[in-house]
Parts: structure tokens; C-alpha cells; sequence
């Protein structure tokens, strides 16, 4: 579609910390892990961060291809906004893309 890159950060961020959020919850928040000033940033492993942050990429990775093959692409750079369709009026304008309900 073009991109040559995309936002993940809340996503980045609640991968990085899912297995460890045991270490403050439910006292604080697992954002305190990982933020420059959080009490608990001490206790972030960063090796067991960079893991669970490689292996949600990967499973993005997957179902990504996985999409690509339901639509019957090989890749998924052979999807287009042919293959998009949106239920919202608005967001289906903005992105150029047809009505879920219109042919």
C-alpha cells in the first residue's frame, strides 16, 4: 500500500512489558518499568523485554502473510487498496477505499 513504515509504539511498549507487568501490578503500573522516570525501572529485564518484543514482530510477521494468503497473494506486497474495504463512510473516504456493503 506504500508505507515505508508504520506506528507501533503502545503496541511496542505493552509487548515489551507483558511478561513482567507481575513484578508492580497491582500496585503500579507496568509503564513504570520501562519509563526513564518509573519507580520500577530497576526491575525491567531487558534481555526478557527485547524477547517478548522480537516475538510479537514475528507473530505480526505471520499474520500478516497469513492475511496475504486468505486474500490469495504470495506476498504481502501484492496487496492493494483492491483488496481494502472499510464499514465506516468516513474511513472508507479517507482511505480511498469502497464501502464494505458496496459493490
Amino acid at each position: 500500500l506504500g508505507a515505508d513504515a508504520v506506528f507501533i509504539g503502545t503496541a511496542a511498549l505493552v509487548a515489551l512489558v507483558h511478561t513482567q507487568s507481575g513484578k508492580v501490578l497491582p500496585w503500579e503500573p507496568p509503564t513504570g518499568l520501562i519509563f526513564n522516570a518509573g519507580r520500577s525501572r530497576e526491575q525491567f529485564d531487558i534481555e526478557a523485554g527485547a524477547k517478548s518484543l522480537a516475538n510479537f514482530l514475528r507473530s505480526c510477521n505471520a499474520e500478516m502473510q497469513s492475511l496475504a494468503a486468505a486474500m490469495g497473494r504470495c506476498h504481502i506486497n501484492q496487496i492493494n487498496k483492491k483488496d481494502l474495504c472499510s464499514i465506516h463512510p468516513g474511513l472508507a473516504k479517507i482511505a480511498e477505499v469502497d464501502l464494505a456493503w458496496q459493490p
